[in-house]
């Protein structure tokens, strides 16, 4: 998938599979979703299916910001790994 940014906002870990913040705007939506998501569990404190919906919303979201201005989720040494034995 093409990113839609210059820069990587996410970028793959180095060891384990998924990604990391790699810029300033990377870390603002993470900590944006960190500081958010318990304010929505705490504003909706009874058990409502708005709550859910909410919060999947706001995951959907952030993992459609991590692949549409990252790179693709992965490992480093896994892509080393493959490079490897496929010579």
């Amino acid at each position: 998938m093409k990113r839609l940014t210059r820069k990587a906002w996410f970028q793959k870990r180095r060891i384990g599979w998924g990604v990391r913040p790699a810029s300033l705007e990377g870390w603002l939506v993470t900590i944006g979703f960190i500081i958010i998501a318990p304010l929505v569990g705490m504003y909706y404190h009874e058990e409502s299916i708005t709550r859910y919906i909410i919060l999947i919303s706001m995951v959907v979201i952030l993992i459609a910001i991590i692949l549409l201005t990252g790179e693709a989720p992965g490992s480093e040494l896994w892509d080393e790994f493959k490079k490897k034995n496929d010579k």
